[in-house]
């Protein structure tokens, strides 16, 4: 069950059964950063707005009262970005890897197993199989 308010990475634990797993014949591992992760995500609940500084308005901004701007994204440094990021990354990865543990994917097919830590993410299996797995995953995620 996915807390509504809470990010749920994955454990040290995980990382380190990733690490030797890839230690085995044929076997390796690869890791990717998400690009502005948090960006990735749409905001939910109540809406909130910003006013921008003045140097970063646009010109029409200037002949507004009080421009001010909705957040459609789950912008770094809102209190629950975080969760908005970590519900949508789970979205993405069960869709490749089917429901397993939060921050911790399993592929039986392909014997593949994720390991997601806020943005950073850790692939370790079979090498023939991780090109195809990253181009499939980055479908649903900008990786």
């Amino acid at each position: 069950m996915f807390n509504e308010m809470a990010s749920t990475p994955a454990t040290m634990e995980a990382s380190r059964i990733a690490d030797v797993y890839s230690c085995f014949e044929g076997q390796k591992i690869e890791s990717r950063d998400v690009e502005q992760a948090d960006l990735q995500a749409k905001m939910e609940g109540p809406p909130v707005y910003i006013m921008l500084p003045k140097e970063l308005w646009i010109p029409a901004m200037h002949e507004m009262h009080c421009p001010v701007l909705r957040f459609e994204r789950a912008l770094y440094g809102h209190t629950h970005s975080g969760v908005y990021w970590n519900k949508f990354c789970h979205a993405g990865c069960i869709t490749e890897f089917g429901e397993n543990w939060l921050g911790t994917y399993w592929h039986p097919k392909k014997r593949l197993l994720l390991i997601v830590y806020v943005d950073d993410m850790k692939l370790s299996g079979p090498a023939g199989e991780m090109k195809k797995a990253w181009e499939d995953l980055g479908e649903h995620i900008n990786l």
